[in-house]
């Protein structure tokens, strides 16, 4: 499309309490287009805000802005003892990666895994972890092309889904 800006601008910064409603919709729309695909997730559509306004008062929420509107988010804690157990201080943990799937998404997602790579970094850490659906296998296949690697999967907490978490990581490289 002529005139089109095919590589926007994108700038990675902390949830403000007013980007609750807009990261919601991102969350949704992301929901909603896996699920309209075949593609398993864990995600209620609506998503439920107090599923994120707690991340977000805590400050793990992050959004990404493209010409002036939330394009994506994700949250980036620095433990998972429900996923992961007890670990050392080595890692960063990815949750509720999403872009806006009603628009074309310019590589945003690879984006903002390479942002929370980074900050891990900046804080000494040497791992960026994530779990996702074991069975989801175009999103598995996603995070390996980006870089990450398995690490096991962990049986589902609710009783009535067998389908088990599978724990991923990828190396932090320091420049």
């Amino acid at each position: 499309m002529p005139g089109a800006q095919r590589d926007p601008k994108v700038v990675v910064r902390a949830a403000r309490p007013a980007d609750l409603e807009e990261i919601l919709l991102v969350l949704t729309t992301a929901a909603d287009w896996a699920r309209a695909r075949g593609i398993e997730r864990w995600w209620p559509s609506p998503f439920p805000s107090d599923e994120v306004r707690p991340a977000q008062e805590r400050g793990e929420v992050y959004v990404a802005e493209a010409s002036g509107e939330i394009v994506g988010t994700f949250a980036l804690r620095w433990e998972d003892p429900k996923d992961w157990g007890e670990q050392p201080p080595i890692a960063g943990y990815l949750h509720a990666l999403a872009v806006r799937k009603d628009r074309p998404s310019h590589g945003i997602g690879r984006r903002l895994i390479a942002w929370a790579a980074e900050e891990v970094g900046r804080q000494g850490r040497l791992l960026l972890r994530l779990g996702c659906l074991a069975t989801n296998t175009s999103l598995i296949a996603y995070y390996q092309l980006v870089g990450f690697r398995s690490v096991r999967i962990v049986p589902s907490r609710m009783s009535s889904d067998d389908r088990g978490t599978l724990l991923m990581e990828m190396k932090i490289t320091r420049r």
